[in-house]
């Protein structure tokens, strides 16, 4: 076994009612368990990298992961953040590459996920196989949806949009919607938002000026997150705010 490895084992595994193929009791089947090992990675240690041959996607059972590119002006873009359940490499399904830089922010836990059993399995099980083209469909729905984000709203409101979806997230991982711990860098917030790190500061500090937010060195509150994001989707921005795109 390579070192950084261990042997996987559903039954402590925080995010197995949403594993993609399933807790172990729901893979008994003549074909080999695609879910072999749960790789460790450090802080600011890479996943994969573009171009590295794609043989298995992989899902955070605890921990925090950013995928990421750059530009050809070398600036760097940030995807989307991943944590407990979260799923990337879902290329190891389509393609023989992978397309982008998955990177840990945190010391993180993932499942290896075997791509060519994972794809067994779904031609054998119909509910793996609408589990994974959730995932696909749901990964093309957040980029659908940062789009739109960038394009036609305020910088605050952008920041209101992303503290509303991470509180989803939450709330679907059973953890509390109006308080949570906001591991990423603000640099990487600005990344994916398009936005400068002055620009998402002064934002966060408007945010709780109108009562919205509260702020702490590790974690946000929202007192109503619904209000929250009626403010991020509202027609306007009270809050006056410029654009204060990066670069």
């Amino acid at each position: 076994m390579r070192r950084g490895r261990i042997r996987a084992s559903c039954r402590q595994c925080p995010a197995k009612v949403r594993c993609p193929v399933g807790p172990e009791g729901e893979r008994t089947s003549k074909l080999p368990d695609p879910v072999k090992t749960v790789r460790v990675a450090s802080r600011g240690e890479s996943l994969y990298r573009p171009g590295e041959s794609a043989t298995a996607f992989f899902m955070v059972r605890s921990g925090l992961l950013k995928r990421h590119g750059y530009t050809a002006m070398n600036h760097e873009r940030v995807y989307g953040f991943y944590t407990t359940a979260g799923v990337v490499g879902l290329e190891a399904l389509t393609r023989g590459q992978y397309t982008h830089f998955v990177q840990a922010l945190d010391t993180t836990h993932v499942c290896v996920i075997d791509a060519a059993g994972a794809s067994g399995l779904a031609d054998n099980r119909p509910m793996i196989h609408r589990r994974l083209f959730q995932l696909a469909h749901d990964e093309w729905a957040a980029a659908e949806r940062n789009a739109l984000t960038i394009t036609s709203l305020s910088a605050t409101q952008r920041v209101a949009a992303f503290l509303g979806e991470t509180s989803w997230q939450m709330a679907e991982l059973g953890f509390s919607r109006s308080a949570f711990q906001l591991k990423m860098p603000r640099r990487d917030i600005a990344r994916y938002l398009g936005l400068t790190v002055e620009t998402v500061c002064r934002a966060m500090s408007r945010l709780v000026e109108q009562g919205l937010v509260e702020q702490g060195p590790y974690h946000v509150r929202l007192p109503d997150p619904d209000r929250l994001e009626a403010f991020a989707w509202s027609a306007s921005d009270p809050t006056g705010l410029a654009q204060g795109a990066a670069g």
